[in-house]
């Protein structure tokens, strides 16, 4: 679902007079999780940054979300939404096709035994999972297991589950008050040292200060 939190329009030229080079942004919000478990894109480890221009489906999508952004009427948060994930789809698609698949774990959705892997590791991070375990669980092999994973998604299944706990610890850090070593046994770690060490490698930064700089 999408929420259209504010736009924004900077106007290049003195004092905003040059109205042949206005940027506009629109600003919004976009989740897309899966088997409700956190966001998909909250596993990123970069912004995603694609051209449209010359494309007519992009720009009709575009010209229309702004056009209700600057006069809002009953339904037009539904409508917004709407567009915004009409742009959404558009993007992935151009993502997750090509010679170079940006986002491959796309197709993975669609393949059934690396989408119930994902789906484990989402829906229970905690658990003892192990490459043996989660290749039991979706009837593979091992090695056949870690091979496909990793050509779906980009890293092996221990990498990605450590990703999604310590994302999950983040989420914890800012929304809770519970103990840094509560959280860390929450999403997995056996211990608050190798919680706190993994974390300040994913994040540069302990779990302590992470939550007093996100409090603040």
């Amino acid at each position: 679902m999408g929420e259209v939190d504010a736009m924004q329009v900077f106007t290049g030229g003195d004092n905003g007079q040059d109205e042949g080079h206005a940027l506009v942004v629109a600003c919004g919000r976009l989740q897309a999780s899966y088997a409700h478990g956190p966001g998909l894109f909250d596993l990123l480890a970069d912004p995603l940054v694609t051209d449209f221009a010359g494309q007519d489906e992009m720009a009709h999508i575009f010209a229309r979300l702004l056009a209700e952004s600057r006069a809002p009427a009953p339904g037009s948060r539904m409508l917004l939404a709407s567009l915004m994930n009409e742009c959404l789809v558009l993007l992935l698609r151009r993502l997750s096709t090509g010679d170079t698949c940006v986002l491959p774990w796309l197709a993975a959705l669609d393949e059934p035994r690396m989408a119930r892997a994902l789906e484990i590791m989402l829906e229970r991070p905690e658990n003892g999972h192990s490459l043996e375990s989660l290749a039991a669980q979706v009837s593979m092999s091992r090695s056949a297991f870690a091979c496909e994973f990793k050509t779906f998604f980009g890293r092996t299944p221990m990498e990605l589950l450590r990703d999604i706990r310590l994302r999950r610890a983040a989420d914890l850090l800012q929304s809770t008050t519970l103990p840094v070593d509560a959280i860390g046994r929450r999403v997995g770690f056996a211990s608050r040292s190798h919680f706190s060490h993994a974390f300040r490698d994913h994040f540069g930064t302990t779990p302590t200060d992470f939550r007093s700089s996100r409090t603040a």
